[in-house]
């Protein structure tokens, strides 16, 4: 049963080339985390830097 978080997500999916895909990947092991997690902080960096182009 989702709880009152899940409400607040959104699944969606992403294509990206594998070599793109590995460097996510070696980032978030090296990090510690999911390659998710590490998507979600790079769009939020991203967004909180105002850099969306």
């Amino acid at each position: 049963m989702p709880n009152q978080r899940d409400k607040n997500k959104k699944l969606f999916s992403v294509s990206i080339d594998k070599k793109t895909l590995a460097e996510i990947e070696a980032a978030a092991k090296k990090l510690g985390i999911s390659r998710v997690e590490y998507l979600r902080l790079a769009a939020k960096e991203k967004l909180e830097a105002g850099n969306t182009k």
